[in-house]
């Protein structure tokens, strides 16, 4: 009785929030290391009592958020713990998953673990002629190995994935922006709360941090879409666009524009209460303009503070570095760590070749043997992606929000948690097709038909 309370209070929903608001304030009280400690606990024991394990994944891939940066704090030793305990722990979880699913005939097989493999191998042999590591080999391998159990556990162990990423969306995104704020209430006082630039959040540089809050308008929007409640998540989606300002991530910043004017008219064409979105719509608008009158000066100096980046902000000097290194070496490439240091606004990272373009990239870090693998691992995802484009096409944009962000910005190639992010959304939408295809088969059928299948295989 007592594990069934305990298994019960795990699978929670709430129990993301809770995590979220407990680690932001390991990080801004600086308990990290107590804190830290608790949430690998905490998903060690989801992972071997659970059998619906979606909330490790919420938990997992915001982790960036729960600590400070790296190279500014001494916590790198810790962080790595943590991460190799995760990681270990959902290897050995996942064996015995497997086991199980296997034995009671209830493997579901995915198609996207070839696509999985394939990338593997692209990232393992990235610069493995003219930089190799056997240490950054490992690393490799450790988190590739990672992302495929990711894909395991969302397709064969979690119930109602999709919608529970939407909601996970809205909580990360709340959770980033609150750290935004009261980091800037701490460092410049109330004065510089929606004022203050800065470079980091928790250990993600802004850039990353605005598009995990661009997640957060997808999401408002995927919760909201054709409730009753859809005029509130269309408000809490305009917070977070508009927190996205802050950020003054021009990428991220024209993406949210366009998803904002894209959602908002299909949700409130499909709304089941039309008078009530225009409430809220008109309300907002009205908010909008008196607060701008209110306070110009504020409003001046956040968009003044675009006029500081000019042009592509140094990338033109990074992708002729990036293009002259795959000349040199354009089988392999040079791998994603380059010791000589790669031309980049953080000094502290220069060593990580962060191409911030997902093609060039590919070609710098993978050359052409490992651009061709990832090429079939990009055809197969939005093969995937283009199915059954009515079943939740929110969580289908959200992924090539994503991808769009790669043009301009690293973190759709180099982000781990960005990455393992979209492979369990993959996964998630594989699972509605199956369900899809189940209901259509019972509504042909009927439900003995499938009964009696069922045994004969048995």
């Amino acid at each position: 009785m007592f594990i069934k309370g305990v298994r019960s209070v795990l699978e929670s929903e709430w129990l993301v929030p809770i995590v979220f608001l407990f680690a932001m304030a390991g990080q801004i009280f600086n308990f990290i290391t107590y804190s830290l400690s608790i949430i690998v606990g905490l998903i060690i024991l989801i992972l071997f009592l659970c059998e619906d394990v979606k909330n490790v994944v919420a938990i997992i891939l915001y982790a960036p958020f729960y600590i400070k940066n790296i190279f500014y704090f001494p916590q790198e030793k810790l962080f790595t713990i943590a991460v190799v305990v995760a990681i270990l722990a959902l290897l050995v979880s996942a064996a015995f998953k497997i086991a199980k699913c296997y034995k009671n005939n209830l493997f579901k097989r995915g198609e996207f673990y070839v696509a999985l493999a394939v990338s593997t191998v692209a990232y393992l042999l990235g610069g493995i002629i003219s930089n190799f590591s056997f240490e950054r080999f490992l690393t490799i391998l450790m988190f590739c190995s990672a992302s495929l159990l990711f894909y395991f556990l969302a397709l064969n162990s979690t119930k109602d994935l999709a919608r529970f990423m939407y909601k996970t969306f809205v909580w990360g995104a709340l959770m980033v922006t609150f750290e935004i704020f009261i980091c800037n209430y701490m460092e410049g006082g109330v004065s510089e709360i929606f004022s203050r630039y800065f470079i980091d959040v928790g250990a993600e540089n802004v850039n990353v941090a605005a598009l995990f809050i661009l997640l957060g308008v997808c999401g408002a929007f995927g919760i909201g879409y054709r409730t009753k409640y859809d005029g509130a998540f269309f408000v809490l989606a305009v917070y977070f666009v508009a927190s996205i300002f802050i950020t003054r991530s021009r990428m991220i910043i024209f993406l949210s524009c366009v998803t904002l004017a894209f959602f908002t008219v299909i949700c409130f064409l499909d709304s089941p209460n039309k008078k009530s979105f225009a409430i809220c719509f008109c309300g907002l608008l009205a908010l909008v303009f008196i607060t701008a009158a209110a306070n110009v000066h504020a409003f001046v100096e956040i968009f003044d503070g675009f006029s500081e980046k000019n042009g592509l902000s140094g990338r033109d000097r990074l992708w002729k570095w990036c293009v002259q290194k795959f000349k040199e070496y354009p089988v392999f490439g040079i791998g994603f760590i380059f010791e000589d240091g790669a031309p980049s606004a953080n000094a502290e990272a220069a060593r990580y070749v962060l191409a911030h373009n997902t093609v060039i990239q590919w070609l710098c870090s993978l050359g052409i043997f490992g651009t061709l693998l990832m090429l079939y691992y990009t055809f197969k995802k939005y093969q995937i992606l283009s199915r059954s484009m009515n079943v939740e096409f929110i969580l289908r944009f959200t992924l090539i929000m994503i991808a769009v962000s790669g043009i301009v910005d690293q973190a759709a190639q180099m982000d781990p948690f960005i990455l393992n992010i979209t492979i369990v959304v993959i996964a998630a939408l594989e699972n509605l097709e199956r369900n899809e295809e189940k209901e259509r088969y019972i509504n042909t059928y009927g439900y003995k038909r499938i009964i009696q299948e069922a045994e004969l295989k048995r």
